[in-house]
C-alpha cells in the first residue's frame, strides 16, 4: 500500500519537536508500505536538509530509513506571530495540495493536524481522484483557537466550524489522540466506529529510567547535584500556561532543594524569563531545545516529570507528547491540571494531578513528592510499566495502520 502522510513540520529524532509521525512511518515502512511524507522543512535538521535532492524550486526530497520525505521550504517555529504562522499554514496548504495531486498510485491519504488545514490536500485529493483519507487528530481545532481568542470574528468562526464538522464527515477514518476527543467527534459524525483512539506513545527503546552511577553522572553534568529536579520538556508557548509555575516556584522558594527546568522554546520563553528575573528567583532554569536523543539522556536523571496547561476550554483533552516520555523514563508525574490524564496516572498510581487548576493543590502535591521518596520510586515504576504496557509505540502504530487499512478497503469495498 502507498500511504501519503501530510504532516507540516515532520521531524525525526534528531529534531526536538514531537516525533510520532516519524515512527508510525518507519514502521510502516518496515511492515512492506511505501509511505511519502509531505512536510516543510521547519523541523528538519541541516545535516537531514545536506541529504536533499532539490526537486524543484522551494521543493526537496530525501529519504530516511526507506520514507520518501517531500519537504517544502516554509518556515514555521512556535515564537513565530500567529500571522506569520496562519501564513506558513496557507502556504503549506496550496502547495501540499498540488505536490499530493501529482503523486502516483497512492492507496490512502493520512493528514495529521495540527492545523486542521492540513486536510485540505487530503479532502481537494478524495474529490478529484477518490482517494480516500485517514484524519489524525492531535489537537481540537477550531475549539482550541477560538477559546485561546485567536479566532473572534462570528463570520470566521462559523466557517472554521463548518470546515471542521465537513473534514470529519469526509474522512474515511478519524484518529483520535484522547477519549476526549473522540466524544467531541462522535457527537458531530454519529458514527462512533468512525473514530478510534490512538493517544501519543512511548518510545521505551529510546527513553529508559537511569539508576545509580550514571543517573549521579548525568546530574552532575547538568548541575543538578542536592536538587529536586522538577522538568518540563516541550513547548513554551501559551497554551502551556508555565507562569502559573513560575508563581508556585516563588511561593515555595524556601525550598531551596527545589528546582524547576523548563527545556524547550516559545512565544512565552521571553515573557517568562523576564518574569522569573523580576521575581528574583533562583529556582527556575531554562534550556534550549535538544534532540531527542540528547533528551532521552537528560530527561531520566529529573525527579519529577511535569505537564503544565493553561487554564483554557479544551486544553485538558490534549496528549502531550512529553508525557509518554516521562512514562519511559520512569518518572512520578505530575500535572496542574485532570482530564483523561488524571483516570490514567490514577489508576496505574503513577503520578499525582489537581482538581480544576487548584494552585494550593499543586503545591501540596509537589511538597508531598518531595518529602516521600518511597512514593516517588513507585509512582516511578508504575510510569515505566504503563509506557510497556498501554503506550508501547510498536504496538499503537500498527492499531492506527490496520485501522487505516481496513477504512479504506471497507469504503472500497462498498463503493464497488
Amino acid at each position: 500500500m502507498h500511504i501519503a502522510y501530510i504532516h507540516q513540520y515532520f521531524t525525526t529524532r534528531f529534531g526536538s519537536s514531537g516525533t510520532r509521525s516519524y515512527e508510525f512511518a518507519r514502521r510502516w515502512v518496515q511492515a512492506g508500505h511505501h509511505v511519502t511524507v509531505i512536510t516543510s522543512t521547519a523541523q528538519l535538521q541541516q545535516e537531514e536538509l545536506s541529504q536533499t535532492k532539490n526537486i524543484k524550486r522551494g521543493l526537496k526530497r530525501l529519504y530516511v530509513e526507506g520514507i520518501e520525505i517531500l519537504a517544502l521550504e516554509i518556515p514555521y517555529h512556535q515564537s513565530m506571530a500567529y500571522s506569520k504562522r496562519a501564513w506558513s499554514f496557507l502556504r503549506f496548504l496550496t502547495k501540499s495540495t498540488f505536490i499530493l495531486a501529482q503523486l502516483k498510485n497512492v492507496d490512502v491519504v493520512y493528514a495529521t493536524s495540527t492545523p486542521l488545514t492540513v486536510a485540505v490536500p487530503a479532502l481537494s485529493n478524495k474529490f478529484c481522484r477518490r482517494i480516500p483519507f485517514v484524519l489524525e487528530v492531535r489537537d481540537l481545532w477550531p475549539k482550541a483557537p477560538i477559546a485561546r481568542g485567536i479566532i473572534k470574528n462570528k463570520l470566521a468562526i462559523k466557517l472554521a466550524l463548518w470546515f471542521e464538522r465537513t473534514i470529519y464527515l469526509k474522512a474515511a477514518g478519524i484518529v483520535a489522540l484522547s477519549i476526549d476527543m473522540k466524544d467531541y467527534i462522535d457527537k458531530i459524525t454519529k458514527e462512533p466506529a468512525k473514530t478510534i483512539v490512538v493517544t501519543n506513545c512511548s518510545d521505551i527503546d529510546l527513553f529508559k529510567p537511569l539508576k545509580g552511577q550514571e543517573k549521579q553522572k548525568v546530574r552532575a553534568e547538568l548541575g543538578w547535584e542536592n536538587k529536586f529536579v522538577v522538568v518540563h520538556a516541550g513547548a513554551v508557548g501559551q497554551v502551556n500556561g508555565l507562569y502559573r509555575i513560575v508563581e508556585a516556584a516563588n511561593r515555595i522558594k524556601s525550598y531551596n532543594e527545589i528546582c524547576f527546568v523548563f527545556i524547550g522554546d516559545g512565544n512565552q520563553r521571553p515573557y517568562l524569563e523576564e518574569m522569573v528575573k523580576g521575581l528574583k528567583l533562583d529556582n527556575v532554569k531554562f534550556m534550549d531545545p535538544v534532540p531527542k536523543t540528547e533528551l532521552a539522556r537528560i530527561l531520566p536523571a529529573a525527579d519529577i516529570g511535569l505537564v503544565s496547561i493553561n487554564k483554557m476550554l479544551h486544553t485538558q483533552y490534549n496528549s502531550a507528547n512529553k508525557l509518554f516520555d516521562y512514562f519511559a523514563c520512569g518518572l512520578p508525574i505530575l500535572l496542574n491540571y485532570a482530564g483523561w490524564q488524571k483516570d490514567v496516572l490514577d489508576r496505574y498510581s503513577a503520578g499525582l494531578s489537581c482538581d480544576n487548576f487548584n494552585d494550593e493543590e499543586f503545591v501540596e502535591h509537589l511538597l508531598r513528592l518531595l518529602k516521600n521518596p518511597d512514593l516517588r520510586k513507585e509512582m516511578g515504576r508504575n510510569s515505566r510499566r504503563l509506557a510497556e504496557d498501554e503506550y508501547n509505540r510498536d504496538v499503537l502504530s500498527k492499531k492506527v495502520l490496520d485501522f487505516a487499512i481496513n477504512r479504506v478497503l471497507g469504503k472500497r469495498q462498498k463503493n464497488v
